[in-house]
């Protein structure tokens, strides 16, 4: 977990940073 996930997890309230986050994660899934 990088400093911008944090970023973007304590601002995400909204559904779009919410989608965004989960987009992020699941890219990191496949390249594990």
């Amino acid at each position: 977990m990088g400093g911008l996930d944090s970023i973007i997890f304590t601002a995400g309230v909204g559904e779009h940073d919410y989608g965004v986050r989960e987009g992020v994660m699941d890219s990191l899934k496949l390249l594990a």
